[in-house]
């Protein structure tokens, strides 16, 4: 966008009879020259050039001429923000002086064949200086710019206004697609390029621009066949995986007897998944987890478990009926601030366990006895040493990292997912129709469509199907009613079936 100057200066080349010059204000624009006379004079000795002002001491009427210079600087000011607030650029010089005329603007000239990411890089950083919209939301307006910059080098094409249509959407619908985005993210982008074309080109621009395509959303044919819940078996195979050694070399029927090798990083990720789908914790959830949320409420002080309970139950627990044995994470909800309560037994405590085993440096050798040989209570027996350990080391170096897992970014982690399951052959396909359209069919693998949130609506279906309580479910889940959890529950005909088997025949 073209920039602009102005400047008020004197008219020394137009001097009057007594010795006095005209003030005025001198707009510059695409080389160009507007002068705006303010109706004052003053004599060149008591004009400060530098600071574009009169001299206090030598301007007997300074106060009245200060205050008319600067009223009409505001004037001229406010009317050329508006009309870039209407146009989305600003005035020409001929433009200006209609505005100030108290005429009608001449509206700005809009070619057909002006670049689209032209624009909204333009609508992007006027939206900067308005500052109309949040910070967030701009930064979300730049992400979908830059993924529509992709989108054109992608199909080698720079799309004009011409060209907004249906069909454009849909291209750059597939295109977000190809880059196994969730739907939630492909609709969102859509919405924002449909906002930038509604308020920059359609209300500031005036121009006339088909609306067919206001109405596109992405979406699946049948979001109910959504590959997005792994089964028992699947689960199973990536525990069997992401262990640092495994000395029984029992495979578990239903598992592939294929040999897989995942590196220390892929079996990390997969810990931290799988860490997700025996807890049903969110992905921001996860990462905040520290062993400050780790509790053994037998041990614990009675006024902390009384919080605790109190904040999940919404009612005071008296000290008789606190857990007597056994060890959970408390911990609030990120997105909601709900507080949760999620026990833990097995598979859990051996990935915690794990998990600082490897932040104090302890020999896996002992921590394969402890998972292989010991039960439930010594493990959590086990679990209190090391926590007790790592506080000491904690309190020793205030800079000893908390968090159960590291720091990753959700893009990367669900990318790296993916390539663990590539690994484990997940290969069956779905069909996925975009819009209802035949001609926009595409065919993903089921690892391809796993994600972070897989692991949090495994959890909640397979505890469905073993028979635990929906109560139960939502509260270490943190959902406040049913009709939110139920989006999350795959039930697959077979479930359907052994749940009517179960009752039929008791």
């Amino acid at each position: 966008m073209k920039k602009y100057s102005k400047k008020t200066i004197i008219r020394e080349d137009l001097i009057n009879k007594l010795g006095e010059c005209p003030i005025v204000i001198r707009y510059i624009y695409d080389r160009k020259t507007l002068i705006i006379p303010i109706g004052l004079t003053i004599k060149p000795d008591s004009w400060d050039s530098d600071e574009c002002y009169p001299i206090q001491s030598k301007t007997p009427n300074f106060r009245f001429i200060y205050k008319e210079i600067t009223s009409k600087e505001d004037e001229v000011e406010s009317k050329i923000n508006h009309f870039l607030n209407q146009f989305g650029q600003y005035p020409t010089t001929k433009e200006l002086k209609n505005i100030l005329n108290n005429t009608d603007p001449i509206k700005p000239k809009v070619h057909r064949n002006q670049s689209v990411s032209g624009l909204f890089n333009e609508f992007i950083e006027i939206s900067k200086k308005e500052e109309k919209l949040s910070s967030n939301t701009i930064k979300v307006f730049k992400s979908c710019y830059l993924h529509f910059l992709e989108f054109e080098k992608n199909v080698n094409q720079s799309f004009t206004i011409e060209d907004i249509n249906k069909d454009m959407m849909i291209q750059f619908q597939s295109y977000l697609w190809r880059l196994n985005l969730q739907n939630s993210s492909i609709n969102k982008y859509l919405k924002y390029l449909k906002s930038f074309i509604n308020k920059h080109l359609i209300d500031r621009r005036n121009l006339e621009i088909n609306p067919s395509f206001m109405s596109l959303k992405s979406s699946f044919e049948d979001k109910k066949e959504k590959f997005d819940v792994l089964s028992e078996n699947e689960v199973e195979q990536l525990k069997h995986l992401v262990y640092p050694r495994e000395n029984d070399n029992k495979i578990e029927e239903g598992i592939k007897e294929e040999v897989i090798e995942l590196n220390e990083r892929e079996k990390l990720i997969g810990r931290m998944f799988l860490f997700q789908c025996f807890t049903g914790l969110s992905f921001s959830d996860l990462l905040q987890i520290s062993y400050f949320n780790i509790h053994f409420p037998q041990l614990d002080n009675v006024k902390k478990i009384k919080d605790i309970y109190h904040n999940i139950e919404g009612q005071n627990v008296d000290e008789k009926d606190k857990l007597k044995e056994g060890c959970v994470i408390a911990f609030e909800r990120q997105k909601t601030k709900i507080p949760c309560l999620i026990p833990l037994f097995g598979t859990t405590i051996e990935l915690v366990l794990l998990q600082y085993f490897t932040m104090l440096n302890n020999d896996f050798d002992s921590w394969e006895i402890i998972r292989l040989n010991n039960t439930e209570k010594e493990r959590i027996d086990s679990l209190k040493q090391i926590l007790l350990k790592f506080k000491k080391r904690y309190d020793a170096n205030k800079n000893t990292p908390i968090e159960l897992f590291p720091k990753v970014s959700n893009q990367n982690y669900n990318r790296e997912i993916k390539e663990i399951f590539k690994k484990i052959n997940l290969n069956n396909t779905q069909k996925i129709k975009l819009n209802n359209l035949k001609e926009n069919v595409i065919v993903k693998t089921k690892w391809e469509m796993i994600t972070s949130h897989t692991a949090r609506r495994t959890y909640i279906t397979l505890n469905i199907h073993k028979g635990l309580g929906i109560d139960t479910i939502m509260r270490t889940t943190g959902h406040k009613n049913f009709e939110t959890l139920r989006v999350y529950i795959k039930q697959s005909q077979q479930s359907v079936y052994d749940e009517f088997s179960r009752v039929i025949q008791n």
